[in-house]
């Protein structure tokens, strides 16, 4: 697109003030803007979401081990406006008992909150989140308390298909991240429409509508 545009040769922007232009207040207002009307609520049978302020969180994020900031704007939010938080991460290298334990820890908190982390590979033949893990994130809908975040990659919800209450975000980064602990808590409304279809699961237009606070 550059190419075409011309804008390889002929950059549209001043390179020299790039930062300072990207980095402006009214464009981070913008960005946090789009990130918030991006959240989307597909699921939420158990009523979960917004949770409200003051409840206690285990969050878990599921990451590659190379994304070592994933996660971390989501947990801080969400502390912002919980009682407390018990974070842990988790990876491919997880093993079964850690996530057993993990499950222990949050018998004992409100509210059990999952980001999953991941790249879209539809059409490569590789399931976004490794199988023993994705086969916990779906046990644990029967404990009643569980919130998946997808980042990223909106179709995982195939892998945990008993999940209650499943938010979309569509991509990555700290805006996101942030924008979908409001939403968990109720910080911010959700208004979020799907504009994508997965057959059994969702369709184009869906989205649970909540009220932010005041």
């Amino acid at each position: 697109l550059k190419v075409r545009t011309g804008a390889v040769a002929r950059p549209i922007a001043d390179l020299e003030a790039l930062r300072e232009v990207v980095g402006a207040p009214a464009h981070w207002a913008s960005a946090r803007e789009v990130a918030r009307r991006a959240v989307t609520l597909l699921r939420d049978s158990a009523g979960l979401v917004p949770t409200g302020a003051g409840r206690t969180f285990t969050a878990v994020v599921y990451a590659p081990d190379n994304e070592v900031t994933a996660g971390q704007s989501f947990v801080q939010e969400l502390r912002r406006g919980a009682k407390s938080v018990r974070e842990f991460r988790v990876s491919a290298r997880t093993s079964a008992g850690a996530l057993d334990s993990i499950a222990q820890a949050a018998a004992t908190t409100d509210r059990l909150v999952v980001m999953t982390y991941t790249r879209t590979f539809e059409g490569a033949g590789r399931l976004a989140i490794p199988a023993h893990v994705a086969r916990w994130i779906d046990g644990q809908a029967a404990t009643g308390k569980l919130i998946v975040v997808a980042g990223g990659n909106p179709y995982v919800v195939r892998q945990f298909p008993q999940v209650p209450s499943y938010l979309v975000t569509y991509g990555r980064g700290d805006a996101l991240e942030r924008a979908a602990a409001d939403a968990v808590l109720g910080e911010a409304p959700i208004t979020g429409r799907a504009p994508i279809s997965l057959p059994g699961f969702f369709t184009v237009g869906d989205g649970l509508q909540r009220g932010g606070r005041p």
